[in-house]
C-alpha cells in the first residue's frame, strides 16, 4: 500500500516525464521556463486533485511558503484561460506589480521605463475589469 505521499510524488514524476524534465527539478529551484511551466501545472494538479493546502503543496516541492505555490497555481489559471478565477486575477495583480517594482541588475532604470508602466496598468485594469464582471 502506498502513501499519500508516494502517490502525489509519483503524481508529480509523471507530470515531469510528460514535460520532458528530471523530478529534482521539479522539486528544486531551476528556473528555466520548461521546468516552471511543468511545476505550475504539478503544483496545481497536487492542490485540485488531492484538495492539499498551498502550505501542503509547498512543502511538497520544497518551498516554505505558500505564497509560492498560490503565485503558481494562479499564473497556471491565467495561462489556461481562466481569467475570471479569482486566483488568476490575484495573480495578474502580482505580475503588475513586479513589472513595476522588481529591480533588474543590467538596467536600474527599468522600472521607471514608460513600457513598464504601460504593461503594469493594463494587467490592473485588465484583473479590475475581470473582477467587477465576476462580481456583477
Amino acid at each position: 500500500m502506498k502513501t499519500p505521499r508516494q502517490l502525489i510524488l509519483e503524481e508529480i514524476s509523471e507530470i515531469a516525464r510528460v514535460n520532458g524534465v528530471l523530478m529534482s527539478d521539479m522539486v528544486g529551484w531551476s528556473k528555466v521556463r520548461a521546468v516552471v511551466r511543468a511545476r505550475r501545472a504539478a503544483m496545481w494538479f497536487i492542490w485540485f486533485k488531492y484538495g492539499k493546502t498551498f502550505s501542503e503543496v509547498a512543502r511538497v516541492f520544497g518551498r516554505t511558503e505558500h505564497t509560492a505555490t498560490m503565485h503558481a497555481i494562479g499564473v497556471h489559471l491565467l495561462n489556461c484561460g481562466f481569467t475570471s478565477n479569482p486566483m488568476a486575477i490575484s495573480a495578474k495583480r502580482r505580475l503588475a506589480h513586479v513589472l513595476l517594482y522588481q529591480r533588474s541588475h543590467d538596467r536600474p532604470d527599468w522600472k521607471r521605463s514608460k513600457k513598464a508602466r504601460d504593461d503594469a496598468n493594463r494587467l490592473r485594469r485588465e484583473a479590475n475589469a475581470v473582477q467587477k464582471r465576476v462580481a456583477a
